[in-house]
């Protein structure tokens, strides 16, 4: 692939309107691109977002909270609601009382209260772990409070194999999955070890104590979950031949040996056999790869591989793709959004891949639909623009000249 990355001035002339009795000043002006309106004009751009399909008003339909590492910006995109639609409108009001988060920000409703919580990399500097920030209503905004687990650090713990209680390790480049992995109604996590190509299962044990959905209790389930491993020096994923083994050279506690570089996971049942295939992608690659669960919710087993999805337009974004599901169109079904997650060889646009799901959820076929899902409706401005307001041909009303830092896009790119 290649690329350009341009530092550059854009000037705006627009009109305003002061409104008497009002602390605020607010400007009326259509922005659009060759007679068609952007809706989205003024959310900002995008570099690496992060989607998370929740409930940001409480109306009951699921919207689009976006974080993105670029930054630590939080956006938030309110789901107009049309079946067979896609259609959203940038609703940052709705993000009035969320807490600051950073490098990667995930939200799932862990206790089924109909309040989204966010799940979040540490803000505690030199803790490598999970913070979660428990969702409540305000009106119809949502707001937060952090938990605390009683231990020196606001972060999940697990019980090592000595019974100390140790801090549950996700990388604050990678993206884990967060999602119900054996079917028992309460939230488990699945993550990359720090030391190697192998997932660990962290299933929480609420249920089983006797606290319902509402407690995150942790406990190593499987050291390989799914049996497979991610050397990294290719696409391939290594399977294991056998389910009670893992693939390569796995020793037990946890000893590889090379050490995790950089991955990013989502979790879901494709397939809709009641256990979880799961899609990966790598720091040194441009593409996902789906893993095949033969298994079961309890034990996974991945007995197959897609290095090139979906095979009729496979994602090919530079560098370092994540990946998330989303019912983009209100029918039913989950569909798929791709963007970079390394801010060292991204691109500034068309970084934002959708997948329509044609098929049926029991049978999912995604195609490709677009590379600039929302951000092709935004004005960017590059990374770390920056704007000034001055009269620049002397008509009398202010102008917006912006400078950035970079900008970083594919040569062919017509626009």
């Amino acid at each position: 692939m290649m690329g350009k990355n341009t530092t550059f001035i854009i000037i705006f002339s627009f009109f305003s309107v002061i409104l008497f009795g009002q602390s605020l000043e607010r400007f009326a002006f259509e922005i659009g691109y060759n007679g068609q309106p952007w809706s989205l004009a003024l959310a900002g751009g995008m570099n690496l977002p992060e989607f998370s399909e929740v409930d940001l008003d409480g109306d009951g339909i699921k919207d689009l909270f976006v974080f993105d590492k670029e930054g630590n910006a939080l956006s938030a995109f309110k789901n107009k609601g049309v079946a067979g639609s896609i259609g959203y409108e940038y609703a940052p009001e709705l993000l009035e009382h969320f807490p600051k988060l950073y490098k990667w920000a995930l939200m799932y409703d862990y206790n089924s209260d109909g309040a989204p919580d966010i799940f979040a990399y540490s803000s505690q500097l030199g803790i490598a772990g999970v913070e979660v920030h428990k969702g409540h209503w305000v009106g119809n905004k949502l707001a937060f409070d952090k938990l605390s687990f009683g231990q020196a650090f606001d972060v999940l713990y697990y019980p090592s194999s000595t019974g100390a209680l140790v801090n549950l390790y996700v990388s604050n480049i990678d993206i884990p999955a967060i999602v119900d992995v054996d079917n028992d109604g309460d939230t488990d996590i699945l993550t990359f070890a720090s030391n190697g190509g192998y997932v660990l299962y962290f299933r929480n044990f609420s249920q089983e104590q006797g606290y319902g959905v509402d407690t995150l209790i942790f406990k190593i389930a499987d050291n390989c979950w799914g049996k497979f491993y991610e050397s990294g020096l290719s696409t391939a994923i290594t399977l294991s031949d056998n389910p009670n083994t893992c693939a390569e050279s796995f020793q037990g506690g946890g000893q590889v040996g090379s050490r995790h570089a950089g991955s990013t996971l989502l979790a879901m049942d494709v397939d809709v056999d009641g256990d979880k295939e799961l899609f990966l992608g790598d720091v040194s690659y441009n593409n996902i790869v789906l893993l095949t669960n033969t298994g079961t919710p309890q034990k996974a087993y991945m007995t197959a591989q897609d290095t090139l999805f979906p095979n009729n337009s496979p994602i090919d974004i530079p560098l370092f793709p994540g990946i998330f599901a989303a019912d983009l169109d209100n029918d039913g079904d989950k569909d798929l959004i791709s963007a970079p997650n390394d801010a060292s060889f991204s691109i500034s646009r068309n970084n934002s891949w959708r997948y329509e799901n044609l098929g049926a959820m029991s049978n999912p076929q995604f195609a490709f639909g677009q590379k600039d899902f929302l951000g092709g409706d935004m004005i960017d401005l590059g990374t770390g623009a920056y704007p000034a307001l001055v009269d620049v041909d002397g008509d009398g009303d202010m102008d917006m000249v912006v400078g950035n830092q970079s900008f970083y896009m594919e040569t062919d790119d017509p626009d």
